[in-house]
């Protein structure tokens, strides 16, 4: 049975084997956390506004005195040495109000960008908690084997090649975004299930960024107190936050800095 003979619950994301089990989960316990938590994830975003740009440390005061001209604030959410937060308004109309006054804004000495929040509701699914009825709905399909059974497991759960190759365009597309930061070329490498084919289709993607050059050579650790600094070195605690990531793009990372940031 493929996907296309399945019927999908939008929120959960998963699929169902038949219409009947699918209205039976949307009367569950699961389903209607889901939905609920969605509605409130959406409703936050909605009176939420992204702000960025700032220097540190943020005066969360003068944040607020000057915000607070469009509406009244609920709250504002950061975390320390951060340059930028996220502003929660009581009600919708002052986001709005604060999206409608322009891509930016001056708050003291700083002027800081004004975008929307963007917010992607993935509910956390656990395969030993899925709906018993679909698991074993699933394995009664075309033989009771223990093989077909597993077989039938694998083509529920197991990862396909079509999230692989989707997996392998994300990477793809990070390693491109990534590269403008550094001289030389580098890799976004997927290891674990996405290449053995051995995970589900909930798992996570695992990537390992390597420069071009050190692929299919071993380089031994050398102590990055023992390492030769470039000239025109930028420290460690530099490269990690201290200058705007718009530096970086008229002045890329060399690989030395890079490797320097490693402990010995």
């Amino acid at each position: 049975m493929s996907n296309n003979d399945k019927q999908l619950c939008d929120i959960c994301q998963i699929y169902i084997p038949t219409p009947s089990l699918l209205e039976s989960h949307v009367t569950g316990k699961k389903h209607l956390k889901n939905a609920l938590r969605r509605q409130e994830i959406e409703d936050l975003a909605r009176r939420s506004v992204f702000l960025a740009g700032f220097r540190q440390p943020i005066n969360e005061e003068l944040v607020k005195s000057r915000l607070s001209e469009f509406g009244a604030i609920d709250r504002l959410v950061l975390k320390p040495n951060s340059r930028y937060l996220f502003i929660e308004y009581k009600d919708e109309i002052s986001a709005k109000q604060l999206l409608n006054f322009g891509p930016s804004i001056e708050i003291g000495n700083d002027v800081i960008r004004i975008q929307k929040r963007e917010v992607d509701f993935t509910p956390s699914i656990d395969v030993s908690s899925l709906e018993l009825e679909a698991v074993l709905e699933q394995l009664k399909c075309g033989g009771v084997g223990y093989d077909l059974q597993l077989d039938r497991l694998l083509q529920c759960f197991g990862i396909t090649s079509q999230m692989r190759a989707k997996r392998e365009q994300i990477a793809s597309k990070l390693e491109s975004y990534l590269q403008k930061f550094f001289v030389e070329p580098i890799s976004l490498v997927l290891f674990g299930s996405s290449c053995t084919g051995l995970g589900t289709k909930y798992a996570d993607a695992d990537l390992c960024f390597v420069f071009k050059d050190e692929i299919n050579r071993f380089d031994p650790l050398i102590p990055s107190s023992n390492k030769p600094k470039p000239e025109g070195f930028r420290l460690p605690y530099i490269i990690m936050g201290v200058k705007d990531h718009e530096e970086f793009l008229k002045n890329p990372i060399l690989k030395e800095e890079f490797d320097n940031l490693w402990p010995a």
